[in-house]
């Protein structure tokens, strides 16, 4: 819930209590900081939160409380809290906690590693949601029913990829999309989502994707492929002919040519030129040299994004020796994160170039999987 409802839940009710309002001030102010990387703050507001949460029958009214509450619930995941999550979703009354704060209960779970009974508790919600329409006819409560659906859709799905009901989750994937591209077709109802809830969603469905892919199953029975929805997909088919074959043959990149745009999701990019490389036996070298290049830019990308996040250099003359050292660990440990990221992007070009054959490229992926597993051995990772 937003800080502008907070605000609007206490100042259109009459209230009887200083504690409380002093409590709701203090709270509106450090709902204005970024919270998410601050641990203090967080900690803070989880205390006003409980505070405004056990006022007396003279506290709060409940609008306001329905806002603390999601509030509250919020802080405690971005403390790591899952458990009390659970709890305080529990104890809390059944319809107000099923109506308002499902997301967080089943996100609490979900990070739990508590799957099964994630996948109970989001279907007994969705069975026992009530109307969307608030008393006065109007879209408000739709639109925030619609977002929250959504919500546990996508927790739903994560769910049953990680129980390997992989069938299961791909459908509701399938849904989540094709729900946002009517969604646009009809001129949106305020919860479309945006490009990055978008292609999340396309990288996680790819995923799952991957979990389950059993050789052949793309071949139909006159032998030739079949094309999946995921591949239809508007996003997929554009990222897919943005890498169409150049060069070489095998993959390489001629002198001169362009090697495209740096991807800001290489994740979605790793995916998708993961599942093209599982299902190589019902498409063509052609794709296979398009999966080859998706990885090499993925890798471009993902060293570049992560080793550009290092902190700025201090000017010369404004040297403090304590912080250099710091700084010089950052870097290293920003080195290290970017080649853990890349180092499943290798081996899987690797893979890429056994599957081109050649000597060339055999060659490439035994020095590949021999530096890999070196790195792995010297750094137990």
């Amino acid at each position: 819930i937003t800080n502008n409802k907070l605000k609007m839940a206490s100042t259109n009710e009459a209230s009887s209590s200083t504690t409380w309002q002093e409590s709701i001030t203090e709270l509106q102010s450090l709902l204005d900081a970024s919270l998410e990387d601050n641990h203090d703050a967080n900690f803070q507001l989880s205390s006003l939160c409980s505070t405004i949460l056990s006022s007396s029958s003279s506290g709060p009214p409940e609008s306001v409380l329905t806002a603390v509450r999601t509030i509250y619930l919020r802080v405690l995941l971005n403390l790591g809290e899952y458990s009390k999550v659970v709890e305080f979703g529990n104890k809390s009354d059944t319809t107000t906690t099923n109506n308002n704060n499902t997301p967080e209960v089943a996100y609490a779970l979900y990070r739990l590693r508590k799957y099964d009974a994630c996948r109970k508790f989001i279907m007994s919600s969705t069975a026992t949601a009530t109307n969307p329409t608030n008393e006065e006819g109007n879209d408000d409560c739709s639109n925030s029913n619609n977002t929250t659906k959504r919500v546990l859709m996508h927790i739903h799905a994560q769910t049953l990829y990680r129980l390997g009901e992989t069938n299961e989750a791909d459908e509701l994937y399938s849904k989540i999309l094709s729900s946002s591209n009517n969604s646009v077709k009809e001129g949106g109802d305020g919860t479309t989502i945006d490009a990055d809830e978008r292609e999340d969603t396309l990288s996680n469905a790819l995923a799952n994707r991957i979990a389950n892919y059993t050789p052949g199953s793309m071949l139909q029975e006159d032998g030739t492929s079949m094309v999946s929805w995921l591949e239809e997909d508007e996003s997929v088919r554009q990222l897919i002919e943005s890498y169409s074959e150049r060069g070489g043959g095998d993959g390489s990149v001629a002198e001169g040519e362009d090697e495209g745009e740096m991807l800001q999701n290489y994740d979605l990019a790793y995916n998708l030129a993961t599942y093209m490389l599982v299902s190589s036996e019902a498409r063509s070298q052609s794709q296979v040299v398009q999966a080859k290049r998706l990885l090499e830019q993925a890798e471009k990308s993902a060293l570049t994004i992560l080793e550009s996040s290092s902190p700025e250099e201090k000017e010369d003359g404004d040297t403090d020796p304590v912080a250099v050292d710091n700084d010089d660990h950052e870097d290293e440990e920003k080195q290290l994160l970017a080649e853990r990221e890349a180092g499943p992007i290798r081996a899987n070009l690797a893979l890429a170039n056994i599957l081109l054959g050649g000597e060339d490229n055999e060659m490439d992926a035994l020095r590949t999987y021999l530096t890999l597993l070196t790195k792995t051995a010297k750094t137990g990772t």
